[in-house]
């Protein structure tokens, strides 16, 4: 997020921000955690500590994340 803000005006790094998290929560897979690849059908750990890192650090800075 800060490198967008560097060259991004304010409403639009929370409109591409919020566009990302929109388009990983499909990704989640029957065992609760996240495709590396839209589409799978089997989770990645390592997709799945990443993107819930990243949705850690969103929901402090505001954005919408849904709950587990």
């Amino acid at each position: 997020v800060w490198c967008l803000r560097a060259q991004t005006p304010p409403e639009d790094v929370k409109k591409v921000v919020q566009k990302v998290i929109d388009e990983l929560l499909p990704r989640q897979c029957e065992d609760g955690g996240l495709s590396y690849w839209g589409g799978w059908n089997h989770s990645s750990l390592w997709a799945t500590a990443h993107v819930g890192y990243v949705f850690k650090l969103a929901q402090e800075m505001g954005y919408e994340v849904p709950a587990p």
